[in-house]
């Protein structure tokens, strides 16, 4: 009971752990019916949409691939706008010093975070090898960079891996999908396991606390969903590890620019190591 007072106690850890908003499944869907019918109508101007990896060498992908992003961004904004606690700064989106901070607590964390997702990356190669006696294949979108797209194509792809894709998939994944699931965990807990309120006349339904069991269980499946999301079998270990550092970091902080941070390092530490190996062959 003392560790888990101490992993999410009010006591700050760099900031407050954040304040659960209520969003809805409704929500949810809205965003991903949005980012899909994006992608729908973006699809028919992308060139070989058979393999990813040859499609990423037109600019037109990558055009889509900012779309459909802006568009998750902005959706959620929307409705972290309407129904979060102190508006986009209650989905973590918080102005003035706070940028800072968490920009200085993304890199100190993504530093603490990176020998899990090796371990993670390691995991997935010896499955591969053991059970199906392979070598993990590289992130298909990463691919593209063997076949020497152009400079405009580059751009496009650091301007999304490492802004649009951190961007949109924080505000995603950890502040609209792992909101809504410990807001689920705490209700369901609530209902089955915690006290119930005495029956009365003028009884007021009691608030819903949220608990640590609450937090790491939204924290665990937002950490698989977003792994399963990018739809790389090969990389899913290291990416659930990296979720899991994510959401631990978001719930801790309430900060999303942490994570935007850790994200962004991460995405651009692999995309521009796989440039620097690729222009050495």
């Amino acid at each position: 009971m003392l560790f888990r007072k101490r992993v999410f106690s009010d006591e700050p850890l760099l900031l407050r752990p954040r304040t659960p908003n209520k969003f809805s499944i409704l929500h949810v869907l809205a965003v991903i019916a949005a980012v899909f019918l994006v992608g729908a109508l973006g699809g028919g101007f992308i060139p070989d949409r058979s393999h990813i990896s040859a499609a990423a060498l037109h600019p037109a992908f990558w055009l889509v691939d900012s779309t459909w992003r802006v568009v998750a961004i902005f959706i959620v904004l929307a409705f972290a706008a309407r129904v979060c606690q102190g508006g986009i700064d209650g989905v973590g989106m918080k102005s003035g010093g706070a940028i800072g901070r968490g920009i200085l607590i993304g890199l100190g964390s993504i530093a603490v975070t990176w020998p899990l997702v090796f371990v993670g990356d390691g995991i997935s190669v010896v499955v591969e090898k053991v059970l199906w006696h392979r070598i993990a294949p590289q992130n298909s979108l990463l691919k593209a960079v063997r076949h020497h797209p152009s400079p405009q194509v580059l751009a496009l792809m650091a301007f999304s891996l490492c802004i649009l894709a951190p961007l949109s998939e924080e505000l995603f994944f950890r502040g609209l999908v792992q909101s809504y699931l410990v807001q689920v965990l705490a209700k369901l807990r609530s209902r089955f396991v915690g006290p119930r309120p005495a029956a009365g006349a003028g009884t007021k339904p009691l608030r819903v606390a949220i608990s640590p069991a609450d937090r790491w269980g939204g924290i665990f499946m937002s950490s698989l969903f977003f792994a399963l999301a990018h739809g790389e079998p090969s990389a899913f270990v290291a990416l659930f590890m990296l979720g899991l550092a994510l959401g631990y970091v978001y719930e801790r902080t309430g900060n999303l620019w942490t994570d935007m941070t850790m994200h962004s390092v991460f995405n651009g530490v692999s995309f521009f190591a796989t440039l620097a190996l690729q222009s050495r062959r």
